[in-house]
């Protein structure tokens, strides 16, 4: 409480900054709130930093935006046949780690894609080569999910050249120290 007191004017001006960037949605707008997860949730604090850091980069670069970003897809197979289909082996453990850590499951999986989509225009993308088939590229993102309990999203991705841009893979990744 000292340390929060102390600090509340440039916790005032950051809470400001953080919401701006990262919206009412991911960052309360009660700066009470906003104190309390600074100085009390570290694992919540350390990914709204890491969250606000990506933006931040994108938004300073715009160069490094995923290409079409604005018309990028996240096909419902993705989601339906590889993610939340028990059968597929490679797919279903990724699944079960969005459903225990983000609340997405079989039944809501569309809110994941919608989610995953509004990121594509919010976070850097880094090029991964050329497959044959299109550029393939790489989003880190920070999702909330319906528990509200941030992670740390890999997002694959393939421009074709028709320069459309699909959403080839996608995991919940542990963040390692000084990752942005």
């Amino acid at each position: 409480a000292e340390k929060a007191y102390r600090n509340r004017h440039t916790d005032q001006k950051q809470h400001t900054r953080y919401l701006q960037r990262l919206g009412s949605e991911n960052v309360s707008k009660s700066f009470a709130s906003f104190q309390k997860m600074k100085y009390n949730e570290p694992e919540k604090w350390e990914f709204a930093k890491l969250d606000y850091a990506r933006r931040n980069k994108l938004k300073n670069h715009p160069e490094i935006a995923l290409p079409n970003a604005e018309n990028a897809v996240a096909p419902e197979p993705k989601f339906t046949k590889y993610l939340f289909n028990p059968e597929n082996q490679k797919g279903y453990p990724k699944g079960n780690a969005f459903t225990s850590r983000l609340g997405y499951g079989p039944d809501n999986w569309s809110s994941l894609q919608e989610e995953i989509v509004r990121g594509a225009k919010e976070y850097p993308a880094t090029f991964k080569g050329n497959n044959g088939f299109g550029d393939l590229y790489e989003q880190k993102m920070v999702l909330y999910g319906k528990n509200r309990i941030p992670a740390n999203v890999i997002v694959g991705w393939i421009q074709r050249l028709d320069r459309s841009v699909s959403m080839t893979s996608a995991y919940i990744k542990e963040v390692k120290k000084n990752e942005d």
